[in-house]
């Protein structure tokens, strides 16, 4: 993978890692379905990845998923990790997401 690929996919490599790292069938399943943003900014990145999860989290209705979705907000890359790690990921796979 060349260094500008590397950076156009800095988000969705920083969360497959870290599905990875807790769950490797959530992170065959999310990269198997996860849709590469159009828009190669790190804002568009963060929003692609925001929209995804919140579609996934949409699936299940409970407060899990709610008090995910509220973390996933546009900010910088470093709060947005911080954020991912601390109140997303959790319960994405407690709640056995994502799914395809």
């Amino acid at each position: 993978m060349s260094t500008s690929e590397n950076c156009n996919k800095l988000v969705s490599t920083a969360m497959h890692t870290a599905l990875s790292a807790r769950d490797q069938g959530s992170a065959e399943v999310f990269r198997r379905i996860y849709p590469e943003p159009h828009d190669q900014s790190l804002e568009g990145q963060i929003r692609a990845a925001n929209d995804f999860w919140r579609m996934q989290l949409g699936q299940v209705c409970n407060a899990k998923s709610i008090s995910a979705r509220e973390a996933l907000v546009d900010c910088d890359l470093d709060n947005w990790m911080r954020l991912f790690h601390s109140e997303v990921l959790p319960h994405v796979l407690s709640l056995g997401l994502p799914r395809g």
